[in-house]
């Protein structure tokens, strides 16, 4: 999988606050010979370091061939 990091705004609470974005992509062969695409979102406050949390998350992710 190949994982970009973003910083946005966003608001929680009707208070904004910035937070991490973590997309990851990757892709999945089929029995059958056609791609399937997997695609995982992680969003953390980017006061609290959560990546490695994330990265943990997107490593255990499974997808049936």
């Amino acid at each position: 999988m190949t994982v970009t990091r973003y910083r946005a705004n966003a608001e929680t609470e009707g208070q904004p606050t910035e937070v991490n974005l973590h997309i990851a992509r990757g892709r999945s062969e089929r029995s059958d010979g056609d791609p399937d695409f997997v695609i995982t979102v992680g969003v953390h406050p980017a006061d609290v370091d959560e990546s490695n949390n994330v990265d943990r998350l997107n490593a255990g992710v499974e997808h049936p061939k």
